[in-house]
């Protein structure tokens, strides 16, 4: 039985990742049978990071069939001025590298970056996407 979601649904991928980063699904062949169950009730989105899996959770899930849900990734300022624009953009490079050329649907910033000025990061967001980035 399948419906069609009345709201967005988006698959968290946290739990994906290559062996010992302490994630549960840790290859494409685990992970696509979970997916595909959670496909059965409309979903929209898969939720990945750089950070999850230890940097390998953006790659597992390009190997899936994604049944045409849109790809959301995040950027987690783990130190700093991690999104300075110099450092925002090396990031999203990086995400859309491991994802293969999977278009970044929306790029979640985690966490508050209070070393870099929200204009400098919005203004970088603002570039990537009108490069069509994201």
């Amino acid at each position: 039985m399948t419906f069609q979601a009345r709201i967005p649904v988006i698959y968290g991928a946290d739990g994906i990742g290559a062996p010992g980063t302490g994630s549960k699904l840790t290859n494409s062949k685990e992970a696509q049978p979970v997916f595909d169950a959670f496909c059965k009730y409309g979903p929209t989105a898969i939720d990945t990071a750089l950070f999850y899996g230890a940097g390998t959770s953006e790659k597992i899930p390009v190997e899936m069939d994604l049944r045409g849900s849109r790809v959301d990734t995040k950027v987690y300022p783990s130190t700093p001025g991690d999104h300075s624009p110099a450092k925002l953009r090396e990031s999203c490079e990086k995400s859309i590298t491991s994802l293969k050329g999977h278009k970044i649907r929306i790029c979640y910033l985690h966490a508050p970056d209070h070393a870099t000025p929200y204009e400098d990061t919005l203004r970088t967001l603002d570039e990537l996407y009108r490069e069509g980035k994201l």
